[in-house]
């Protein structure tokens, strides 16, 4: 069964470098992390049979968001931002051994100062990664430049598996749209630009169990290798009788993760579930169950349900759950419980498509939609257009103190966007 990725389905791909200001400087441990990998590449890798390939995109988003009022108070004025992508990626693969280093410049202008607080823009955590320049080149008013070093890594293949060292992704999941293992940096609901997943500094074990199996185990380091901002998993992958299974345990931030997944064809439909619980100070469990079923080559329908007990069931609740431990760390986006989450892709043609999805609170009713088209302009240059549209009950504010929240979804702004992206 084929496993459709979310952004896939809602934006149809095909598939920033800048320099920092003298006034900054790498800490130490940067620069011997950068040489140490840099040595690795050369000493290990054979001169027979390499092959090399610099690659990358350019990417720009333009946001249009509206005007946010509750009551009669202006909560966030109307603002447009430019959102810009630059990435480039360094690639050497030989036969035993290779190196991949990809860095993105991101430039954002705003016609407010906050540029940072749209949701539509990745957020930049500095989480699980040993040490890091700063992220943040440039913060003027209207402008905000971010820096990413976001793949630095040099992987070893062998006949017992595979070992990776240095930043890279990681990310679990059976899930189609929100999987509950997968506590390592997943990107928000919002997010326009997420086809490159956040890289962690990791080392990382990957030994085949045979055909279909695979024993997934892996360190990842925090600031400073703290061990309270760092974390451990061991993941098994195993395919029974065309089932594919998943088990996965994980420390992370004084808390233990135990998850487990499954993906499977039942007649035309595929099908899938995935239930993580967390335990610790902040004790929770997520589950995500759905299907995906294909019309025919030109229409494709996909439903999840997903639980989160993370969240409330009662609107007041909202903000004590967005200031908790898991919402804080990057883990859990969303505020209620229980979601139901439709999704309508149509292929218009081999080069255009048209989606839609439906993030529903069944809690408070509030409902955040997406709808997005995507054309492919030519072999390497893509266009998008889409709109976030939010429905549900306001929030109310009385003078001097009474504020009481509507709904999840009620309180965000409709953001409109189109992004011209071109791959080289």
């Amino acid at each position: 069964m084929t496993k459709y990725d979310r952004r896939t389905l809602l934006t149809n791909p095909t598939l920033p470098t800048g320099l920092l200001p003298l006034s900054h400087r790498l800490r130490p441990s940067v620069i011997v992390l950068e040489v140490w990998l840099a040595i690795l590449a050369m000493c290990f890798a054979p001169v027979l049979q390499a092959e090399t390939r610099l690659s990358g995109y350019l990417k720009s988003y333009l946001v249009l968001q509206d005007e946010l009022r509750i009551t009669d108070l202006v909560a966030l004025e109307s603002r447009q931002q430019l959102q810009n992508g630059i990435r480039l990626m360094f690639d050497h693969t030989d036969e035993d051994i290779s190196f991949e280093l990809h860095y993105e410049l991101s430039p954002v202008l705003s016609s407010t100062a906050a540029s940072s607080q749209v949701a539509t823009l990745p957020v930049q955590r500095n989480a699980y990664r040993l040490t890091d320049p700063d992220r943040i080149l440039i913060a003027e008013s209207g402008l905000t430049v971010f820096g990413n070093l976001d793949r630095a890594n040099v992987k070893w293949r062998r006949n017992w598996g595979d070992l990776t060292v240095g930043r890279q992704p990681i990310t679990f999941g059976a899930a189609r749209i929100i999987n509950p293992t997968d506590v390592f940096l997943p990107f928000n609901q919002q997010a326009l630009n997420t086809e490159y997943r956040v890289g962690v500094d990791a080392i990382r074990l990957q030994r085949p169990l045979g055909m279909l199996s695979e024993l997934d185990m892996g360190l990842i380091l925090g600031p400073d290798a703290d061990p309270d901002q760092s974390a451990a998993y061991v993941q098994l992958l195993v395919n029974v009788a065309g089932h594919d299974l998943s088990m996965t345990t994980a420390q992370f931030s004084d808390h233990k993760l135990l998850g487990v997944g499954t993906q499977t064809a039942v007649g035309q439909l595929g099908v899938w579930f995935e239930f993580a619980v967390v335990s610790g100070v902040d004790s929770y469990h997520r589950l995500s169950t759905g299907f995906d079923y294909a019309f025919n080559e030109n229409w494709f329908l996909m439903v999840e349900a997903h639980y989160n007990s993370s969240g409330a069931e009662s609107p007041d609740q909202y903000p004590l759950v967005r200031g908790s431990a898991p919402f804080q760390r990057g883990e859990v986006h969303l505020s209620g419980r229980r979601y139901l989450i439709p999704v309508l892709s149509w292929q218009m043609s081999p080069l255009a498509t048209m989606s839609a999805q439906s993030i529903i609170n069944l809690s408070d009713q509030s409902v955040f939609t997406t709808l997005t088209a995507s054309r492919n302009v030519t072999q390497n240059t893509h266009m998008d257009i889409g709109l976030q549209w939010f429905t549900g009950d306001r929030s109310t504010f009385t003078p001097p103190f009474d504020f009481r929240t509507g709904s999840e979804f009620g309180d965000r702004p409709t953001v409109l966007f189109g992004s011209v992206r071109w791959y080289f």
